[in-house]
């Protein structure tokens, strides 16, 4: 409210009274009044202006104000604050498609949205603005740039984005920067744009994978950078290298843990009713920041959208083999002992020659591993492992089932009797077990302590012993 035209308003009011007053007594009837000294004004009290007010007293905010009136929210425009508003005009609306049948479909809800996205917590004049990623009072970010001004969401040259065009209209309760566009909700698929991440944007468009990373979700993208990514990409599968960088659910930098997480990315085994696929595995370490997979570090986290969060990479992911899933893995005694054992013969491989176990973890499909932690080869072998390296090779052979297609936890044989052919010796399965175990005949068992960490060759399942013939 404008309390200095109310004020104005009282005093032509008084005004009025007074000549009219004076126009209905005659002049010979008027007495002379005593003498009353100075006039004295009345001090109406401090007058403000809230950010409410602003776009209520100026006609170019008005679309703006009426989507502020559908979202219930004048009042906190009004109210304490302090808030930063980016408000676009009644000419940003128009320019960004917004006619009025498209705000009068808006919900409240849908409307509240936009309005919060437009928001900031606290007082950011323009000179306190810097480069990167804001997060706004909807819980979504906002990409900023300074480059030759200010822009959002990468400005006019990309679509969804704003520039700056009056900043530090300041209020009582924060301030106002005029804005040409309307910043609507972005999805991840935004995100990657606003963020200048382009080459993540073709490969994405390409692969025809925006429609999927503007669905529902909700995800959560490793965004590899411009630079991250290779200058060529022949003979790679680019949509398994991109949804390689996708998890299923909204996991926040805060509640990133250590471990392997399976991501949208699959390997496709087998033909026919014998088909199948697997869910690759990434993995993360956050004993200093986060890294992935021994390659790629987060650079910037918790870039919010509407369906997931973005946190851009400094390198680009590749899915991993069984041999790369043991180095990442940490599996340290397994990879020393695939390095020391003796190849695997022509027979066994399904080839002509002799393959080397690294060789044959890495290149060899379908697989099945059981990967002994290094707790497990501590035990089974405390003075270090054999010299001999065909009594290494018979030990891993026992580790290892090479089929037509994995078989993953759900696939294990529920006949605790049936025997499974492993590449040196049999196996055996009790899956009522807790945890479930795997049995090597005419040898020990081992208990399964983590299944189905997907690799492009096969599964991994870890085993909490090493499993040995006549123990």
């Amino acid at each position: 409210m404008n309390t200095g035209l109310i004020i104005r308003s009282s005093r032509l009011a008084a005004l009025t009274l007074l000549v009219f007053a004076t126009a209905a007594c005659p002049a010979e009837e008027t007495e002379e009044p005593a003498d009353a000294g100075p006039a004295v004004e009345t001090d109406a009290g401090p007058t403000s202006t809230t950010i409410a007010d602003i776009a209520s007293s100026d006609a170019n905010f008005s679309t703006l104000l009426a989507v502020v009136q559908k979202a219930d929210l004048v009042s906190v425009l009004a109210g304490d604050g302090p808030l930063t508003v980016f408000a676009p005009t009644n000419d940003a609306f128009a320019a960004s498609g917004l006619d009025q049948a498209a705000l009068d479909a808006l919900s409240a809800t849908d409307a509240a949205r936009i309005i919060t996205y437009h928001a900031v917590a606290g007082t950011v004049l323009s000179n306190s603005l810097s480069a990167g990623v804001v997060n706004t009072v909807a819980e979504l970010s906002l990409v900023v740039g300074t480059e030759g001004g200010v822009t959002l969401n990468g400005g006019n040259t990309v679509v969804g984005g704003a520039t700056v065009t009056s900043a530090d209209v300041t209020a009582d309760n924060g301030v106002v920067h005029v804005i040409d566009r309307v910043l609507l909700p972005p999805t991840v698929a935004d995100l990657a744009r606003y963020a200048g991440l382009t080459e993540l944007g073709a490969a994405v468009e390409a692969a025809g994978l925006a429609e999927t990373l503007s669905g529902e979700g909700p995800f959560t993208v490793f965004a590899p950078t411009n630079e991250a990514f290779p200058d060529d990409t022949a003979g790679l599968n680019i949509t398994q290298i991109l949804t390689y960088h996708v998890l299923a659910g909204s996991v926040p930098s805060d509640q990133v843990s250590s471990g392997n997480f399976d991501t949208l990315a699959t390997q496709a085994f087998g033909e026919g009713d014998a088909a199948s696929s697997v869910k690759l595995d990434v993995f993360i370490d956050t004993s200093a920041g986060v890294r992935l997979n021994n390659t790629a570090n987060v650079v910037i986290a918790d870039v919010r959208g509407t369906n997931g969060i973005v946190h851009v990479i400094d390198g680009v992911l590749l899915p991993l083999n069984i041999a790369q899933v043991a180095t990442v893995g940490g599996f340290t005694q397994l990879v020393a002992a695939a390095g020391a054992s003796a190849p695997i013969p022509a027979v066994l491989a399904g080839g002509d020659d002799d393959v080397p176990v690294v060789e044959a973890l890495s290149t060899l499909s379908a697989l099945t591993d059981f990967a002994p932690t290094d707790d497990a080869f501590g035990t089974a072998f405390p003075g270090g492992l054999p010299s001999d390296q065909a009594a290494i090779l018979g030990v891993l052979g026992g580790h290892v089932i090479a089929a037509a297609a994995p078989v993953e936890a759900a696939g294990l044989p529920a006949n605790a009797n049936a025997e499974v052919s492993a590449l040196v010796g049999s196996l055996t399965f009790d899956v009522s077990a807790n945890p479930p175990t795997v049995n090597l005949v005419g040898g020990n068992s081992a208990g399964i302590v983590a299944t189905d960490i997907g690799a492009t060759n096969g599964v991994v399942h870890v085993i909490d012993t090493v499993l040995l013939a006549n123990p």
